[in-house]
């Protein structure tokens, strides 16, 4: 990981921040090489929402924390793809930092160092920055420099954000966290209105496909979501919540591809991802296919909505009885395979 990378040259460049004594955040960390130096080097605690990242650093014997909390000497943030998300983590590490800590982010030159460097400086005339393995390492310090209302204003778009269209709450990072994603959509409209019993979803995200579902009159009894970034699951609690009179509700803040832990549902829906960071990653697919079929009862049935070109029906055909396409348009095809 280039960032990564990015960071120890920084480090090693620059020994004086690093103490057995100080208090260290690192948000978005993972395990590898410069978390451990990190953590030979320091007081570290690293906030991670990400599920099987998070099972890896802790199996690893880091402090891993779920929700920010605590006084830090220094708040590392390692940026994504995702200018909100980034913007508004960057805003939440300086809420965690003590008076004169610093600040260190790092971003992939294709995710728009130049942008991110151009954000920073209207936060402070004080920034310093250097590239390094394609990426970009910035530093500013918590001092009187700061510009403390533009932190606010993008720490606050995450209580402000809704998906366009429909109104559910949504949080930067999340999937297709500003307007409904059009495969979601697409199944969401083909799904049969004799849906009934137990189900789940796959990669819920905030909960639209969940939403769809119960908002219709489907005699649905319960409903279990499954998603592995733990943001997407708090934000979609919140949607479903005003249906939790009449069905069951079970939010899973869960790495699919390790299974459900349940069985005998009646049907499963899922718009499986297949992309693993910058790559093509199809077997995702196939895990979610998977965990989906072993938790469906014999007759139980799973919808899924994919790209064109993606051959699910070779994989569909090792686990279901039957497999069918239901619909096919706009580059997107819902199949069904029935138990």
């Amino acid at each position: 990981m280039d960032e990564a990378k990015a960071l120890l040259f920084f480090f090693e460049k620059n020994p004086q921040f690093l103490a057995k004594h100080k208090q260290v955040l690192f948000i978005r960390g993972r395990d590898g090489i410069f978390a451990r130096h990190l953590k030979e080097s320091s007081q570290l605690a690293i906030y991670q929402t990400h599920k099987p990242f998070y099972d890896q650093l802790s199996a690893g014997g880091f402090s891993c924390l779920e929700e920010l909390k605590g006084e830090y000497d220094i708040a590392i943030l390692i940026c994504g793809k995702n200018k909100q998300e980034n913007l508004y983590n960057t805003a939440r590490a300086f809420r965690y930092l003590k008076p004169n800590g610093t600040f260190i982010g790092v971003i992939s030159n294709e995710h728009g160092s130049g942008s991110y460097l151009k954000h920073l400086n209207t936060l402070s005339p004080t920034v310093q920055s250097v590239i390094k393995h394609k990426s970009r390492v910035c530093q500013i310090s918590k001092d009187s420099h700061l510009n403390f209302e533009i932190l606010r204003q993008s720490e606050s778009m995450a209580d402000q954000m809704r998906v366009a269209e429909i109104g559910l709450i949504t949080t930067p990072g999340v999937f297709s966290a500003v307007k409904v994603d059009r495969g979601s959509k697409f199944l969401a409209d083909n799904l049969p209105a004799d849906l009934s019993g137990s189900g789940a979803d796959l990669g819920a995200g905030y909960g639209y496909l969940g939403w769809r579902l119960l908002n219709s009159t489907r005699q649905i009894q319960a409903l279990a979501s499954y998603d592995a970034e733990l943001e997407a699951i708090r934000v979609s609690k919140k949607n479903l919540e005003k249906f939790q009179n009449n069905v069951k509700l079970e939010f899973f803040w869960s790495d699919v591809t390790n299974g459900l832990g349940k069985s005998n549902l009646d049907f499963v829906v899922l718009n499986p991802p297949f992309h693993q960071e910058r790559r093509v990653a199809r077997y995702l697919g196939e895990r979610f296919i998977c965990a989906g079929a072993e938790a469906l009862r014999k007759g139980g049935r799973l919808y899924l909505v994919a790209n064109q070109f993606l051959p699910y029906e070779k994989i569909l055909v090792n686990y279901f009885q039957s497999v069918k396409q239901i619909d096919r348009a706009n580059g997107f095809k819902v199949l069904v395979g029935v138990r």
